[in-house]
């Protein structure tokens, strides 16, 4: 997901629920946009309160203030990633008017189709 959110470059914000994935999921995001070449800003947020919820065993709460904070900004971004697997059910069935939101599973999942297709077309050549 960072390598596609770098690839496409442009405006991403990153969210995180827990302070300490902050730092190098920022740093790992930069690292591919800068590789892409592509101009991109980066703009971190950190949604402690759904982590506070998500500790409290309280997911669905914690799921529902990543949607609105998704929906809250997304008018802002081309891209949203969501640095942590725990919030990847937040994106689910979620529909945004203009940025794309990156999850770990649909990013891996998009990566291994994009992988297969590349194959098939390379072993049918």
């Amino acid at each position: 997901m960072m390598e596609q959110a770098g690839k496409a470059g442009g405006r991403i914000a990153l969210l995180c629920t827990f302070e300490g994935t902050r730092e190098i999921s920022y740093q790992l995001l930069k690292l591919y946009c800068e590789l892409s070449g592509k101009s991109y800003e980066i703009v971190p947020f950190v949604l402690k309160e759904a982590y506070e919820e998500a500790q409290k065993s309280n997911l669905e709460v914690h799921n529902q203030m990543i949607r609105e904070k998704i929906l809250e900004i997304e008018g802002d971004y081309d891209q949203i990633v969501l640095a942590q697997m725990s919030m990847a059910d937040s994106a689910a069935g979620l529909k945004t008017r203009r940025a794309r939101v990156l999850t770990s599973p649909a990013a891996a999942y998009e990566t291994v189709m994009e992988e297969i297709k590349k194959r098939k077309i390379s072993y049918n050549s």
